[in-house]
């Protein structure tokens, strides 16, 4: 019985030296990703008189028609080498992910209203030497007719050569350092402006090898706002039956923006038919019902089903597998048991 004893003090051992060591490791990979060098820059913003809320630290101004207008910000080398960073201006937008963003990007504001990249000089390269600082100034020209709500974007700033290689075993990843500052124009001190949702498109296409209807989603309002819950629905035209649903949190858009809102095909592939999407989104006291038809042909179901990796659900096998493993040691562990200890 005590050789049983050692054995099984043995086999745990193991078990908590390996449980351990995958513990540690993780920590280590945590720890290496959160004490980097950082950028090597820092930026801000000298804020001007015209500022509407003095207690944030990016760009928040009052402008009025035909205004020209000098905007400073400071950029400085943290690093102990030299460093040439490149600012340039951007415009805000929506990520697909519901997230605004101000890198760098070709999505333009519908017809008729102003992006920030047309009314700001163009962005430049500045070079730092070691600990040193330098203001950048920018001219920025307002519209001579006054507009609506709010135009937003940044300063987008990156390090022009220096790049924080990532590397695997199979595999490297070139990591690039930015910071944002972000500006944000309007014409009055408070916005009046109610924001409205519209769905302007949906399509098929595959996401990570599963199919999903996509609705493009648009802000149509030159407003910001966030903390956005919207749910997704997918249902056949005509049929209360709910097919597919996908809700999410947290999101927020930029003005006159848009963005694509996924809802997954799950248990089966996507099959031809009339079918209706409906969206529900909620922005504090702002609710949308919004709902559109849209077919899928047999050619469309085709195509996107052929990316479509299908997966089978092995849950019952698993816990087969396990029930059959637990019981063969019982049956073991009593044979053994029985052997040494016979009965006299």
């Amino acid at each position: 019985m005590s050789g049983l004893s050692s054995n099984r003090t043995h086999y745990f051992g193991l078990l908590l030296a390996s449980l351990f060591t995958v513990l540690f490791l993780s920590l280590q990979s945590v720890n290496a990703a959160s004490n980097g060098n950082g950028a090597g820059f820092t930026i801000r913003a000298e804020i001007p008189d015209n500022q509407i809320d003095k207690s944030v630290s990016y760009f928040d101004l009052k402008v009025h028609p035909s205004l020209e207008q000098r905007l400073t910000l400071v950029v400085a080398n943290t690093s102990s080498q030299t460093r040439t960073l490149s600012v340039t201006p951007t415009n805000a937008w929506t990520g697909d992910n519901g997230q605004i963003s101000y890198s760098p990007n070709k999505k333009r504001q519908p017809t008729g209203h102003n992006n920030f990249t047309d009314l700001i000089s163009a962005g430049v390269n500045v070079e730092l030497h070691a600990h040193e600082a330098k203001p950048v100034t920018f001219v920025l020209k307002t519209p001579a007719k006054q507009f609506k709500g709010q135009i937003v974007g940044a300063f987008y700033v990156t390090d022009r050569h220096v790049q924080h290689p990532s590397s695997g075993k199979n595999f490297r990843i070139n990591n690039r350092y930015a910071m944002t500052l972000g500006v944000n124009l309007q014409q009055t001190d408070s916005l009046s402006l109610t924001p409205d949702l519209k769905l302007t498109q949906i399509k098929t296409n595959t996401n990570h090898y599963q199919s999903q209807v996509t609705a493009s989603v648009a802000n149509t309002q030159p407003v910001m706002f966030g903390e956005m819950t919207l749910t997704g629905q997918v249902y056949r035209r005509g049929h209360s039956h709910l097919l597919y649903e996908t809700t999410k949190k947290h999101y927020e858009m930029a003005p006159l923006t848009s963005f694509n809102f996924g809802v997954p095909v799950t248990r089966h592939q996507l099959k031809p038919g009339h079918y209706t999407f409906k969206l529900t989104a909620k922005s504090g006291k702002h609710i949308w019902h919004l709902s559109r038809h849209f077919t899928v042909t047999s050619q469309t179901a085709r195509q996107v089903n052929r990316h479509v990796r299908v997966q089978h659900n092995w849950t019952w096998l698993y816990i087969l597998l396990s029930v059959l493993g637990a019981l063969i040691l019982i049956i073991v562990g009593y044979l053994m048991g029985s052997r040494r200890h016979p009965k006299k």
